[in-house]
């Protein structure tokens, strides 16, 4: 095996920033198989309209462990609809909160999207309903500020914009994709997969079009959920082998039994990984990166010098070093004509924006990333990401064991790749 190279430094492949309080709505965890920790809940919930009742599968934990010790698949046996898996009662913020307290509270939890909601209360002060409007993500807080806040250099500029209302970053994320409680795993899967979310809202939706928050799913939690049960199950299972998890995707299927397929496809990272990634030179600039990332719908570009891998670049570092766009650009946007096109707003006639699209990439990424072997069990990767905690890590590079040149690329999305894939030959198989 390869081998770690190093640790991760800071956020999602670059530079972390200093950390705060918030104050924070009340919390809730997971009902489902995947129970991800939740911000510290508040002492009481406001009154509300009262809850929906969800239907949830129900399951013996027996049932469950008798299936992975059969070697059998036991996550979309189990796991049937969003409400098996969703974080109830996540926490949020309002159309009150300023965009200084949308900085804080993504610090303070290590969350990379936060709900945003519309508070409908009574003269009395209590809360009536609370009407979804959208996600603030991590990536886009950091390309609203410039790195002048949080230091001595901030400026009366900087205050100005850190008191705006929340509305000024929901013009960027209009048109958020959400599912319901009932909605299919498979099609949650899919939602995530195809539009390379992190997160999805889970609402209620009334015959008027109101939409009400009761919960969250994320990519994570799916993942964490998925890669534990295949732990334990393969504990148990004897692969054959000679086949690759493309191969499968491509619908190469052949007519061996699903699991006994997907155990023969999925051994090493490298049945896993995106082959012949794109990659930069330490000397390009910060401009052929945006490019690329838009072009291929990519969010990690491997980072190489002299054809040795020095480093990894991310939309989160590029979004970090790119200075805020004026107010009157965010607010003649609206929905993404291209992937990241929001997060990469820039007018190229101002000089500021100039000269960071010229910034060489050494200048943004991540020096020394975390990469493993192409040898390495899949698994192993899988829970290296999942792992991390609030999302430190978000791709590893794949090193060939004979040469020592990057090979491959493995990120939450390819893992994400083999859940949708196991979803769409379980549901042909039980047909």
């Amino acid at each position: 095996m390869f081998g770690r190279k190093g640790p991760p430094q800071g956020a999602p492949g670059g530079q972390g920033r200093p950390g705060g309080g918030g104050p924070r709505r009340p919390g809730g965890q997971a009902k489902g198989p995947a129970q991800a920790a939740r911000p510290q809940q508040a002492a009481q919930q406001p009154a509300a309209d009262e809850p929906p009742q969800i239907e949830r599968s129900s399951v013996r934990l027996s049932e469950v462990v008798n299936c992975l010790y059969d070697g059998k698949d036991a996550f979309f046996r189990y796991v049937h609809t969003v409400a098996d898996v969703m974080s109830e009662a996540p926490e949020y913020l309002t159309m009150d909160d300023k965009i200084r307290d949308g900085r804080e509270f993504i610090q303070k939890h290590g969350v990379q999207d936060v709900p945003v909601v519309d508070e409908e209360k009574n003269k009395q002060g209590v809360i009536l309903k609370r009407h979804f409007v959208g996600m603030v993500s991590k990536r886009l807080v950091a390309r609203m500020f410039s790195a002048n806040v949080g230091t001595l250099a901030q400026t009366d500029r900087d205050d100005a914009f850190l008191n705006e209302g929340l509305a000024a970053l929901i013009r960027l994320c209009r048109d958020v994709s959400t599912v319901e409680p009932s909605t299919s795993i498979h099609t949650a899967v899919e939602i995530l997969f195809e539009q390379n979310l992190d997160s999805l809202p889970v609402v209620t939706t009334k015959a008027n079009g109101d939409r009400t928050l009761i919960g969250l799913v994320t990519k994570g939690e799916l993942i964490s959920c998925f890669v534990r049960m295949e732990s334990l199950r393969r504990a148990r299972n004897v692969r054959p082998k000679g086949v690759r998890i493309m191969d499968v995707m491509r619908g190469q299927k052949g007519s061996l039994p699903t699991e006994i397929l997907l155990d023969s496809a999925m051994v090493k990272v490298a049945d896993i990984m995106r082959e012949q990634p794109i990659t930069v030179k330490v000397d390009d600039p910060i401009s052929r990166a945006i490019a690329l990332m838009q072009e291929n719908e990519i969010r990690y570009i491997p980072v190489i010098d002299k054809n040795e891998l020095v480093g990894l670049i991310s939309d989160y570092d590029i979004a970090s070093n790119l200075p805020p766009p004026e107010p009157e650009m965010i607010a003649r946007r609206g929905e993404e004509k291209k992937f990241l096109d929001n997060l990469f707003l820039v007018d190229t006639q101002d000089k500021a924006c100039a000269a960071a699209l010229n910034y060489k990439i050494s200048s943004a990424m991540t020096e020394d990333p975390i990469a493993e072997g192409s040898e390495t069990r899949w698994l192993e990767v899988a829970e290296l990401l999942y792992n991390s905690g609030s999302g430190d890590i978000g791709a590893v590079p794949v090193i060939d064991d004979n040469t020592e040149r990057i090979c491959g690329m493995v990120t939450e999305r390819e893992i994400l790749g083999i859940v949708q894939t196991l979803g769409k030959m379980m549901g042909s198989a039980n047909r």
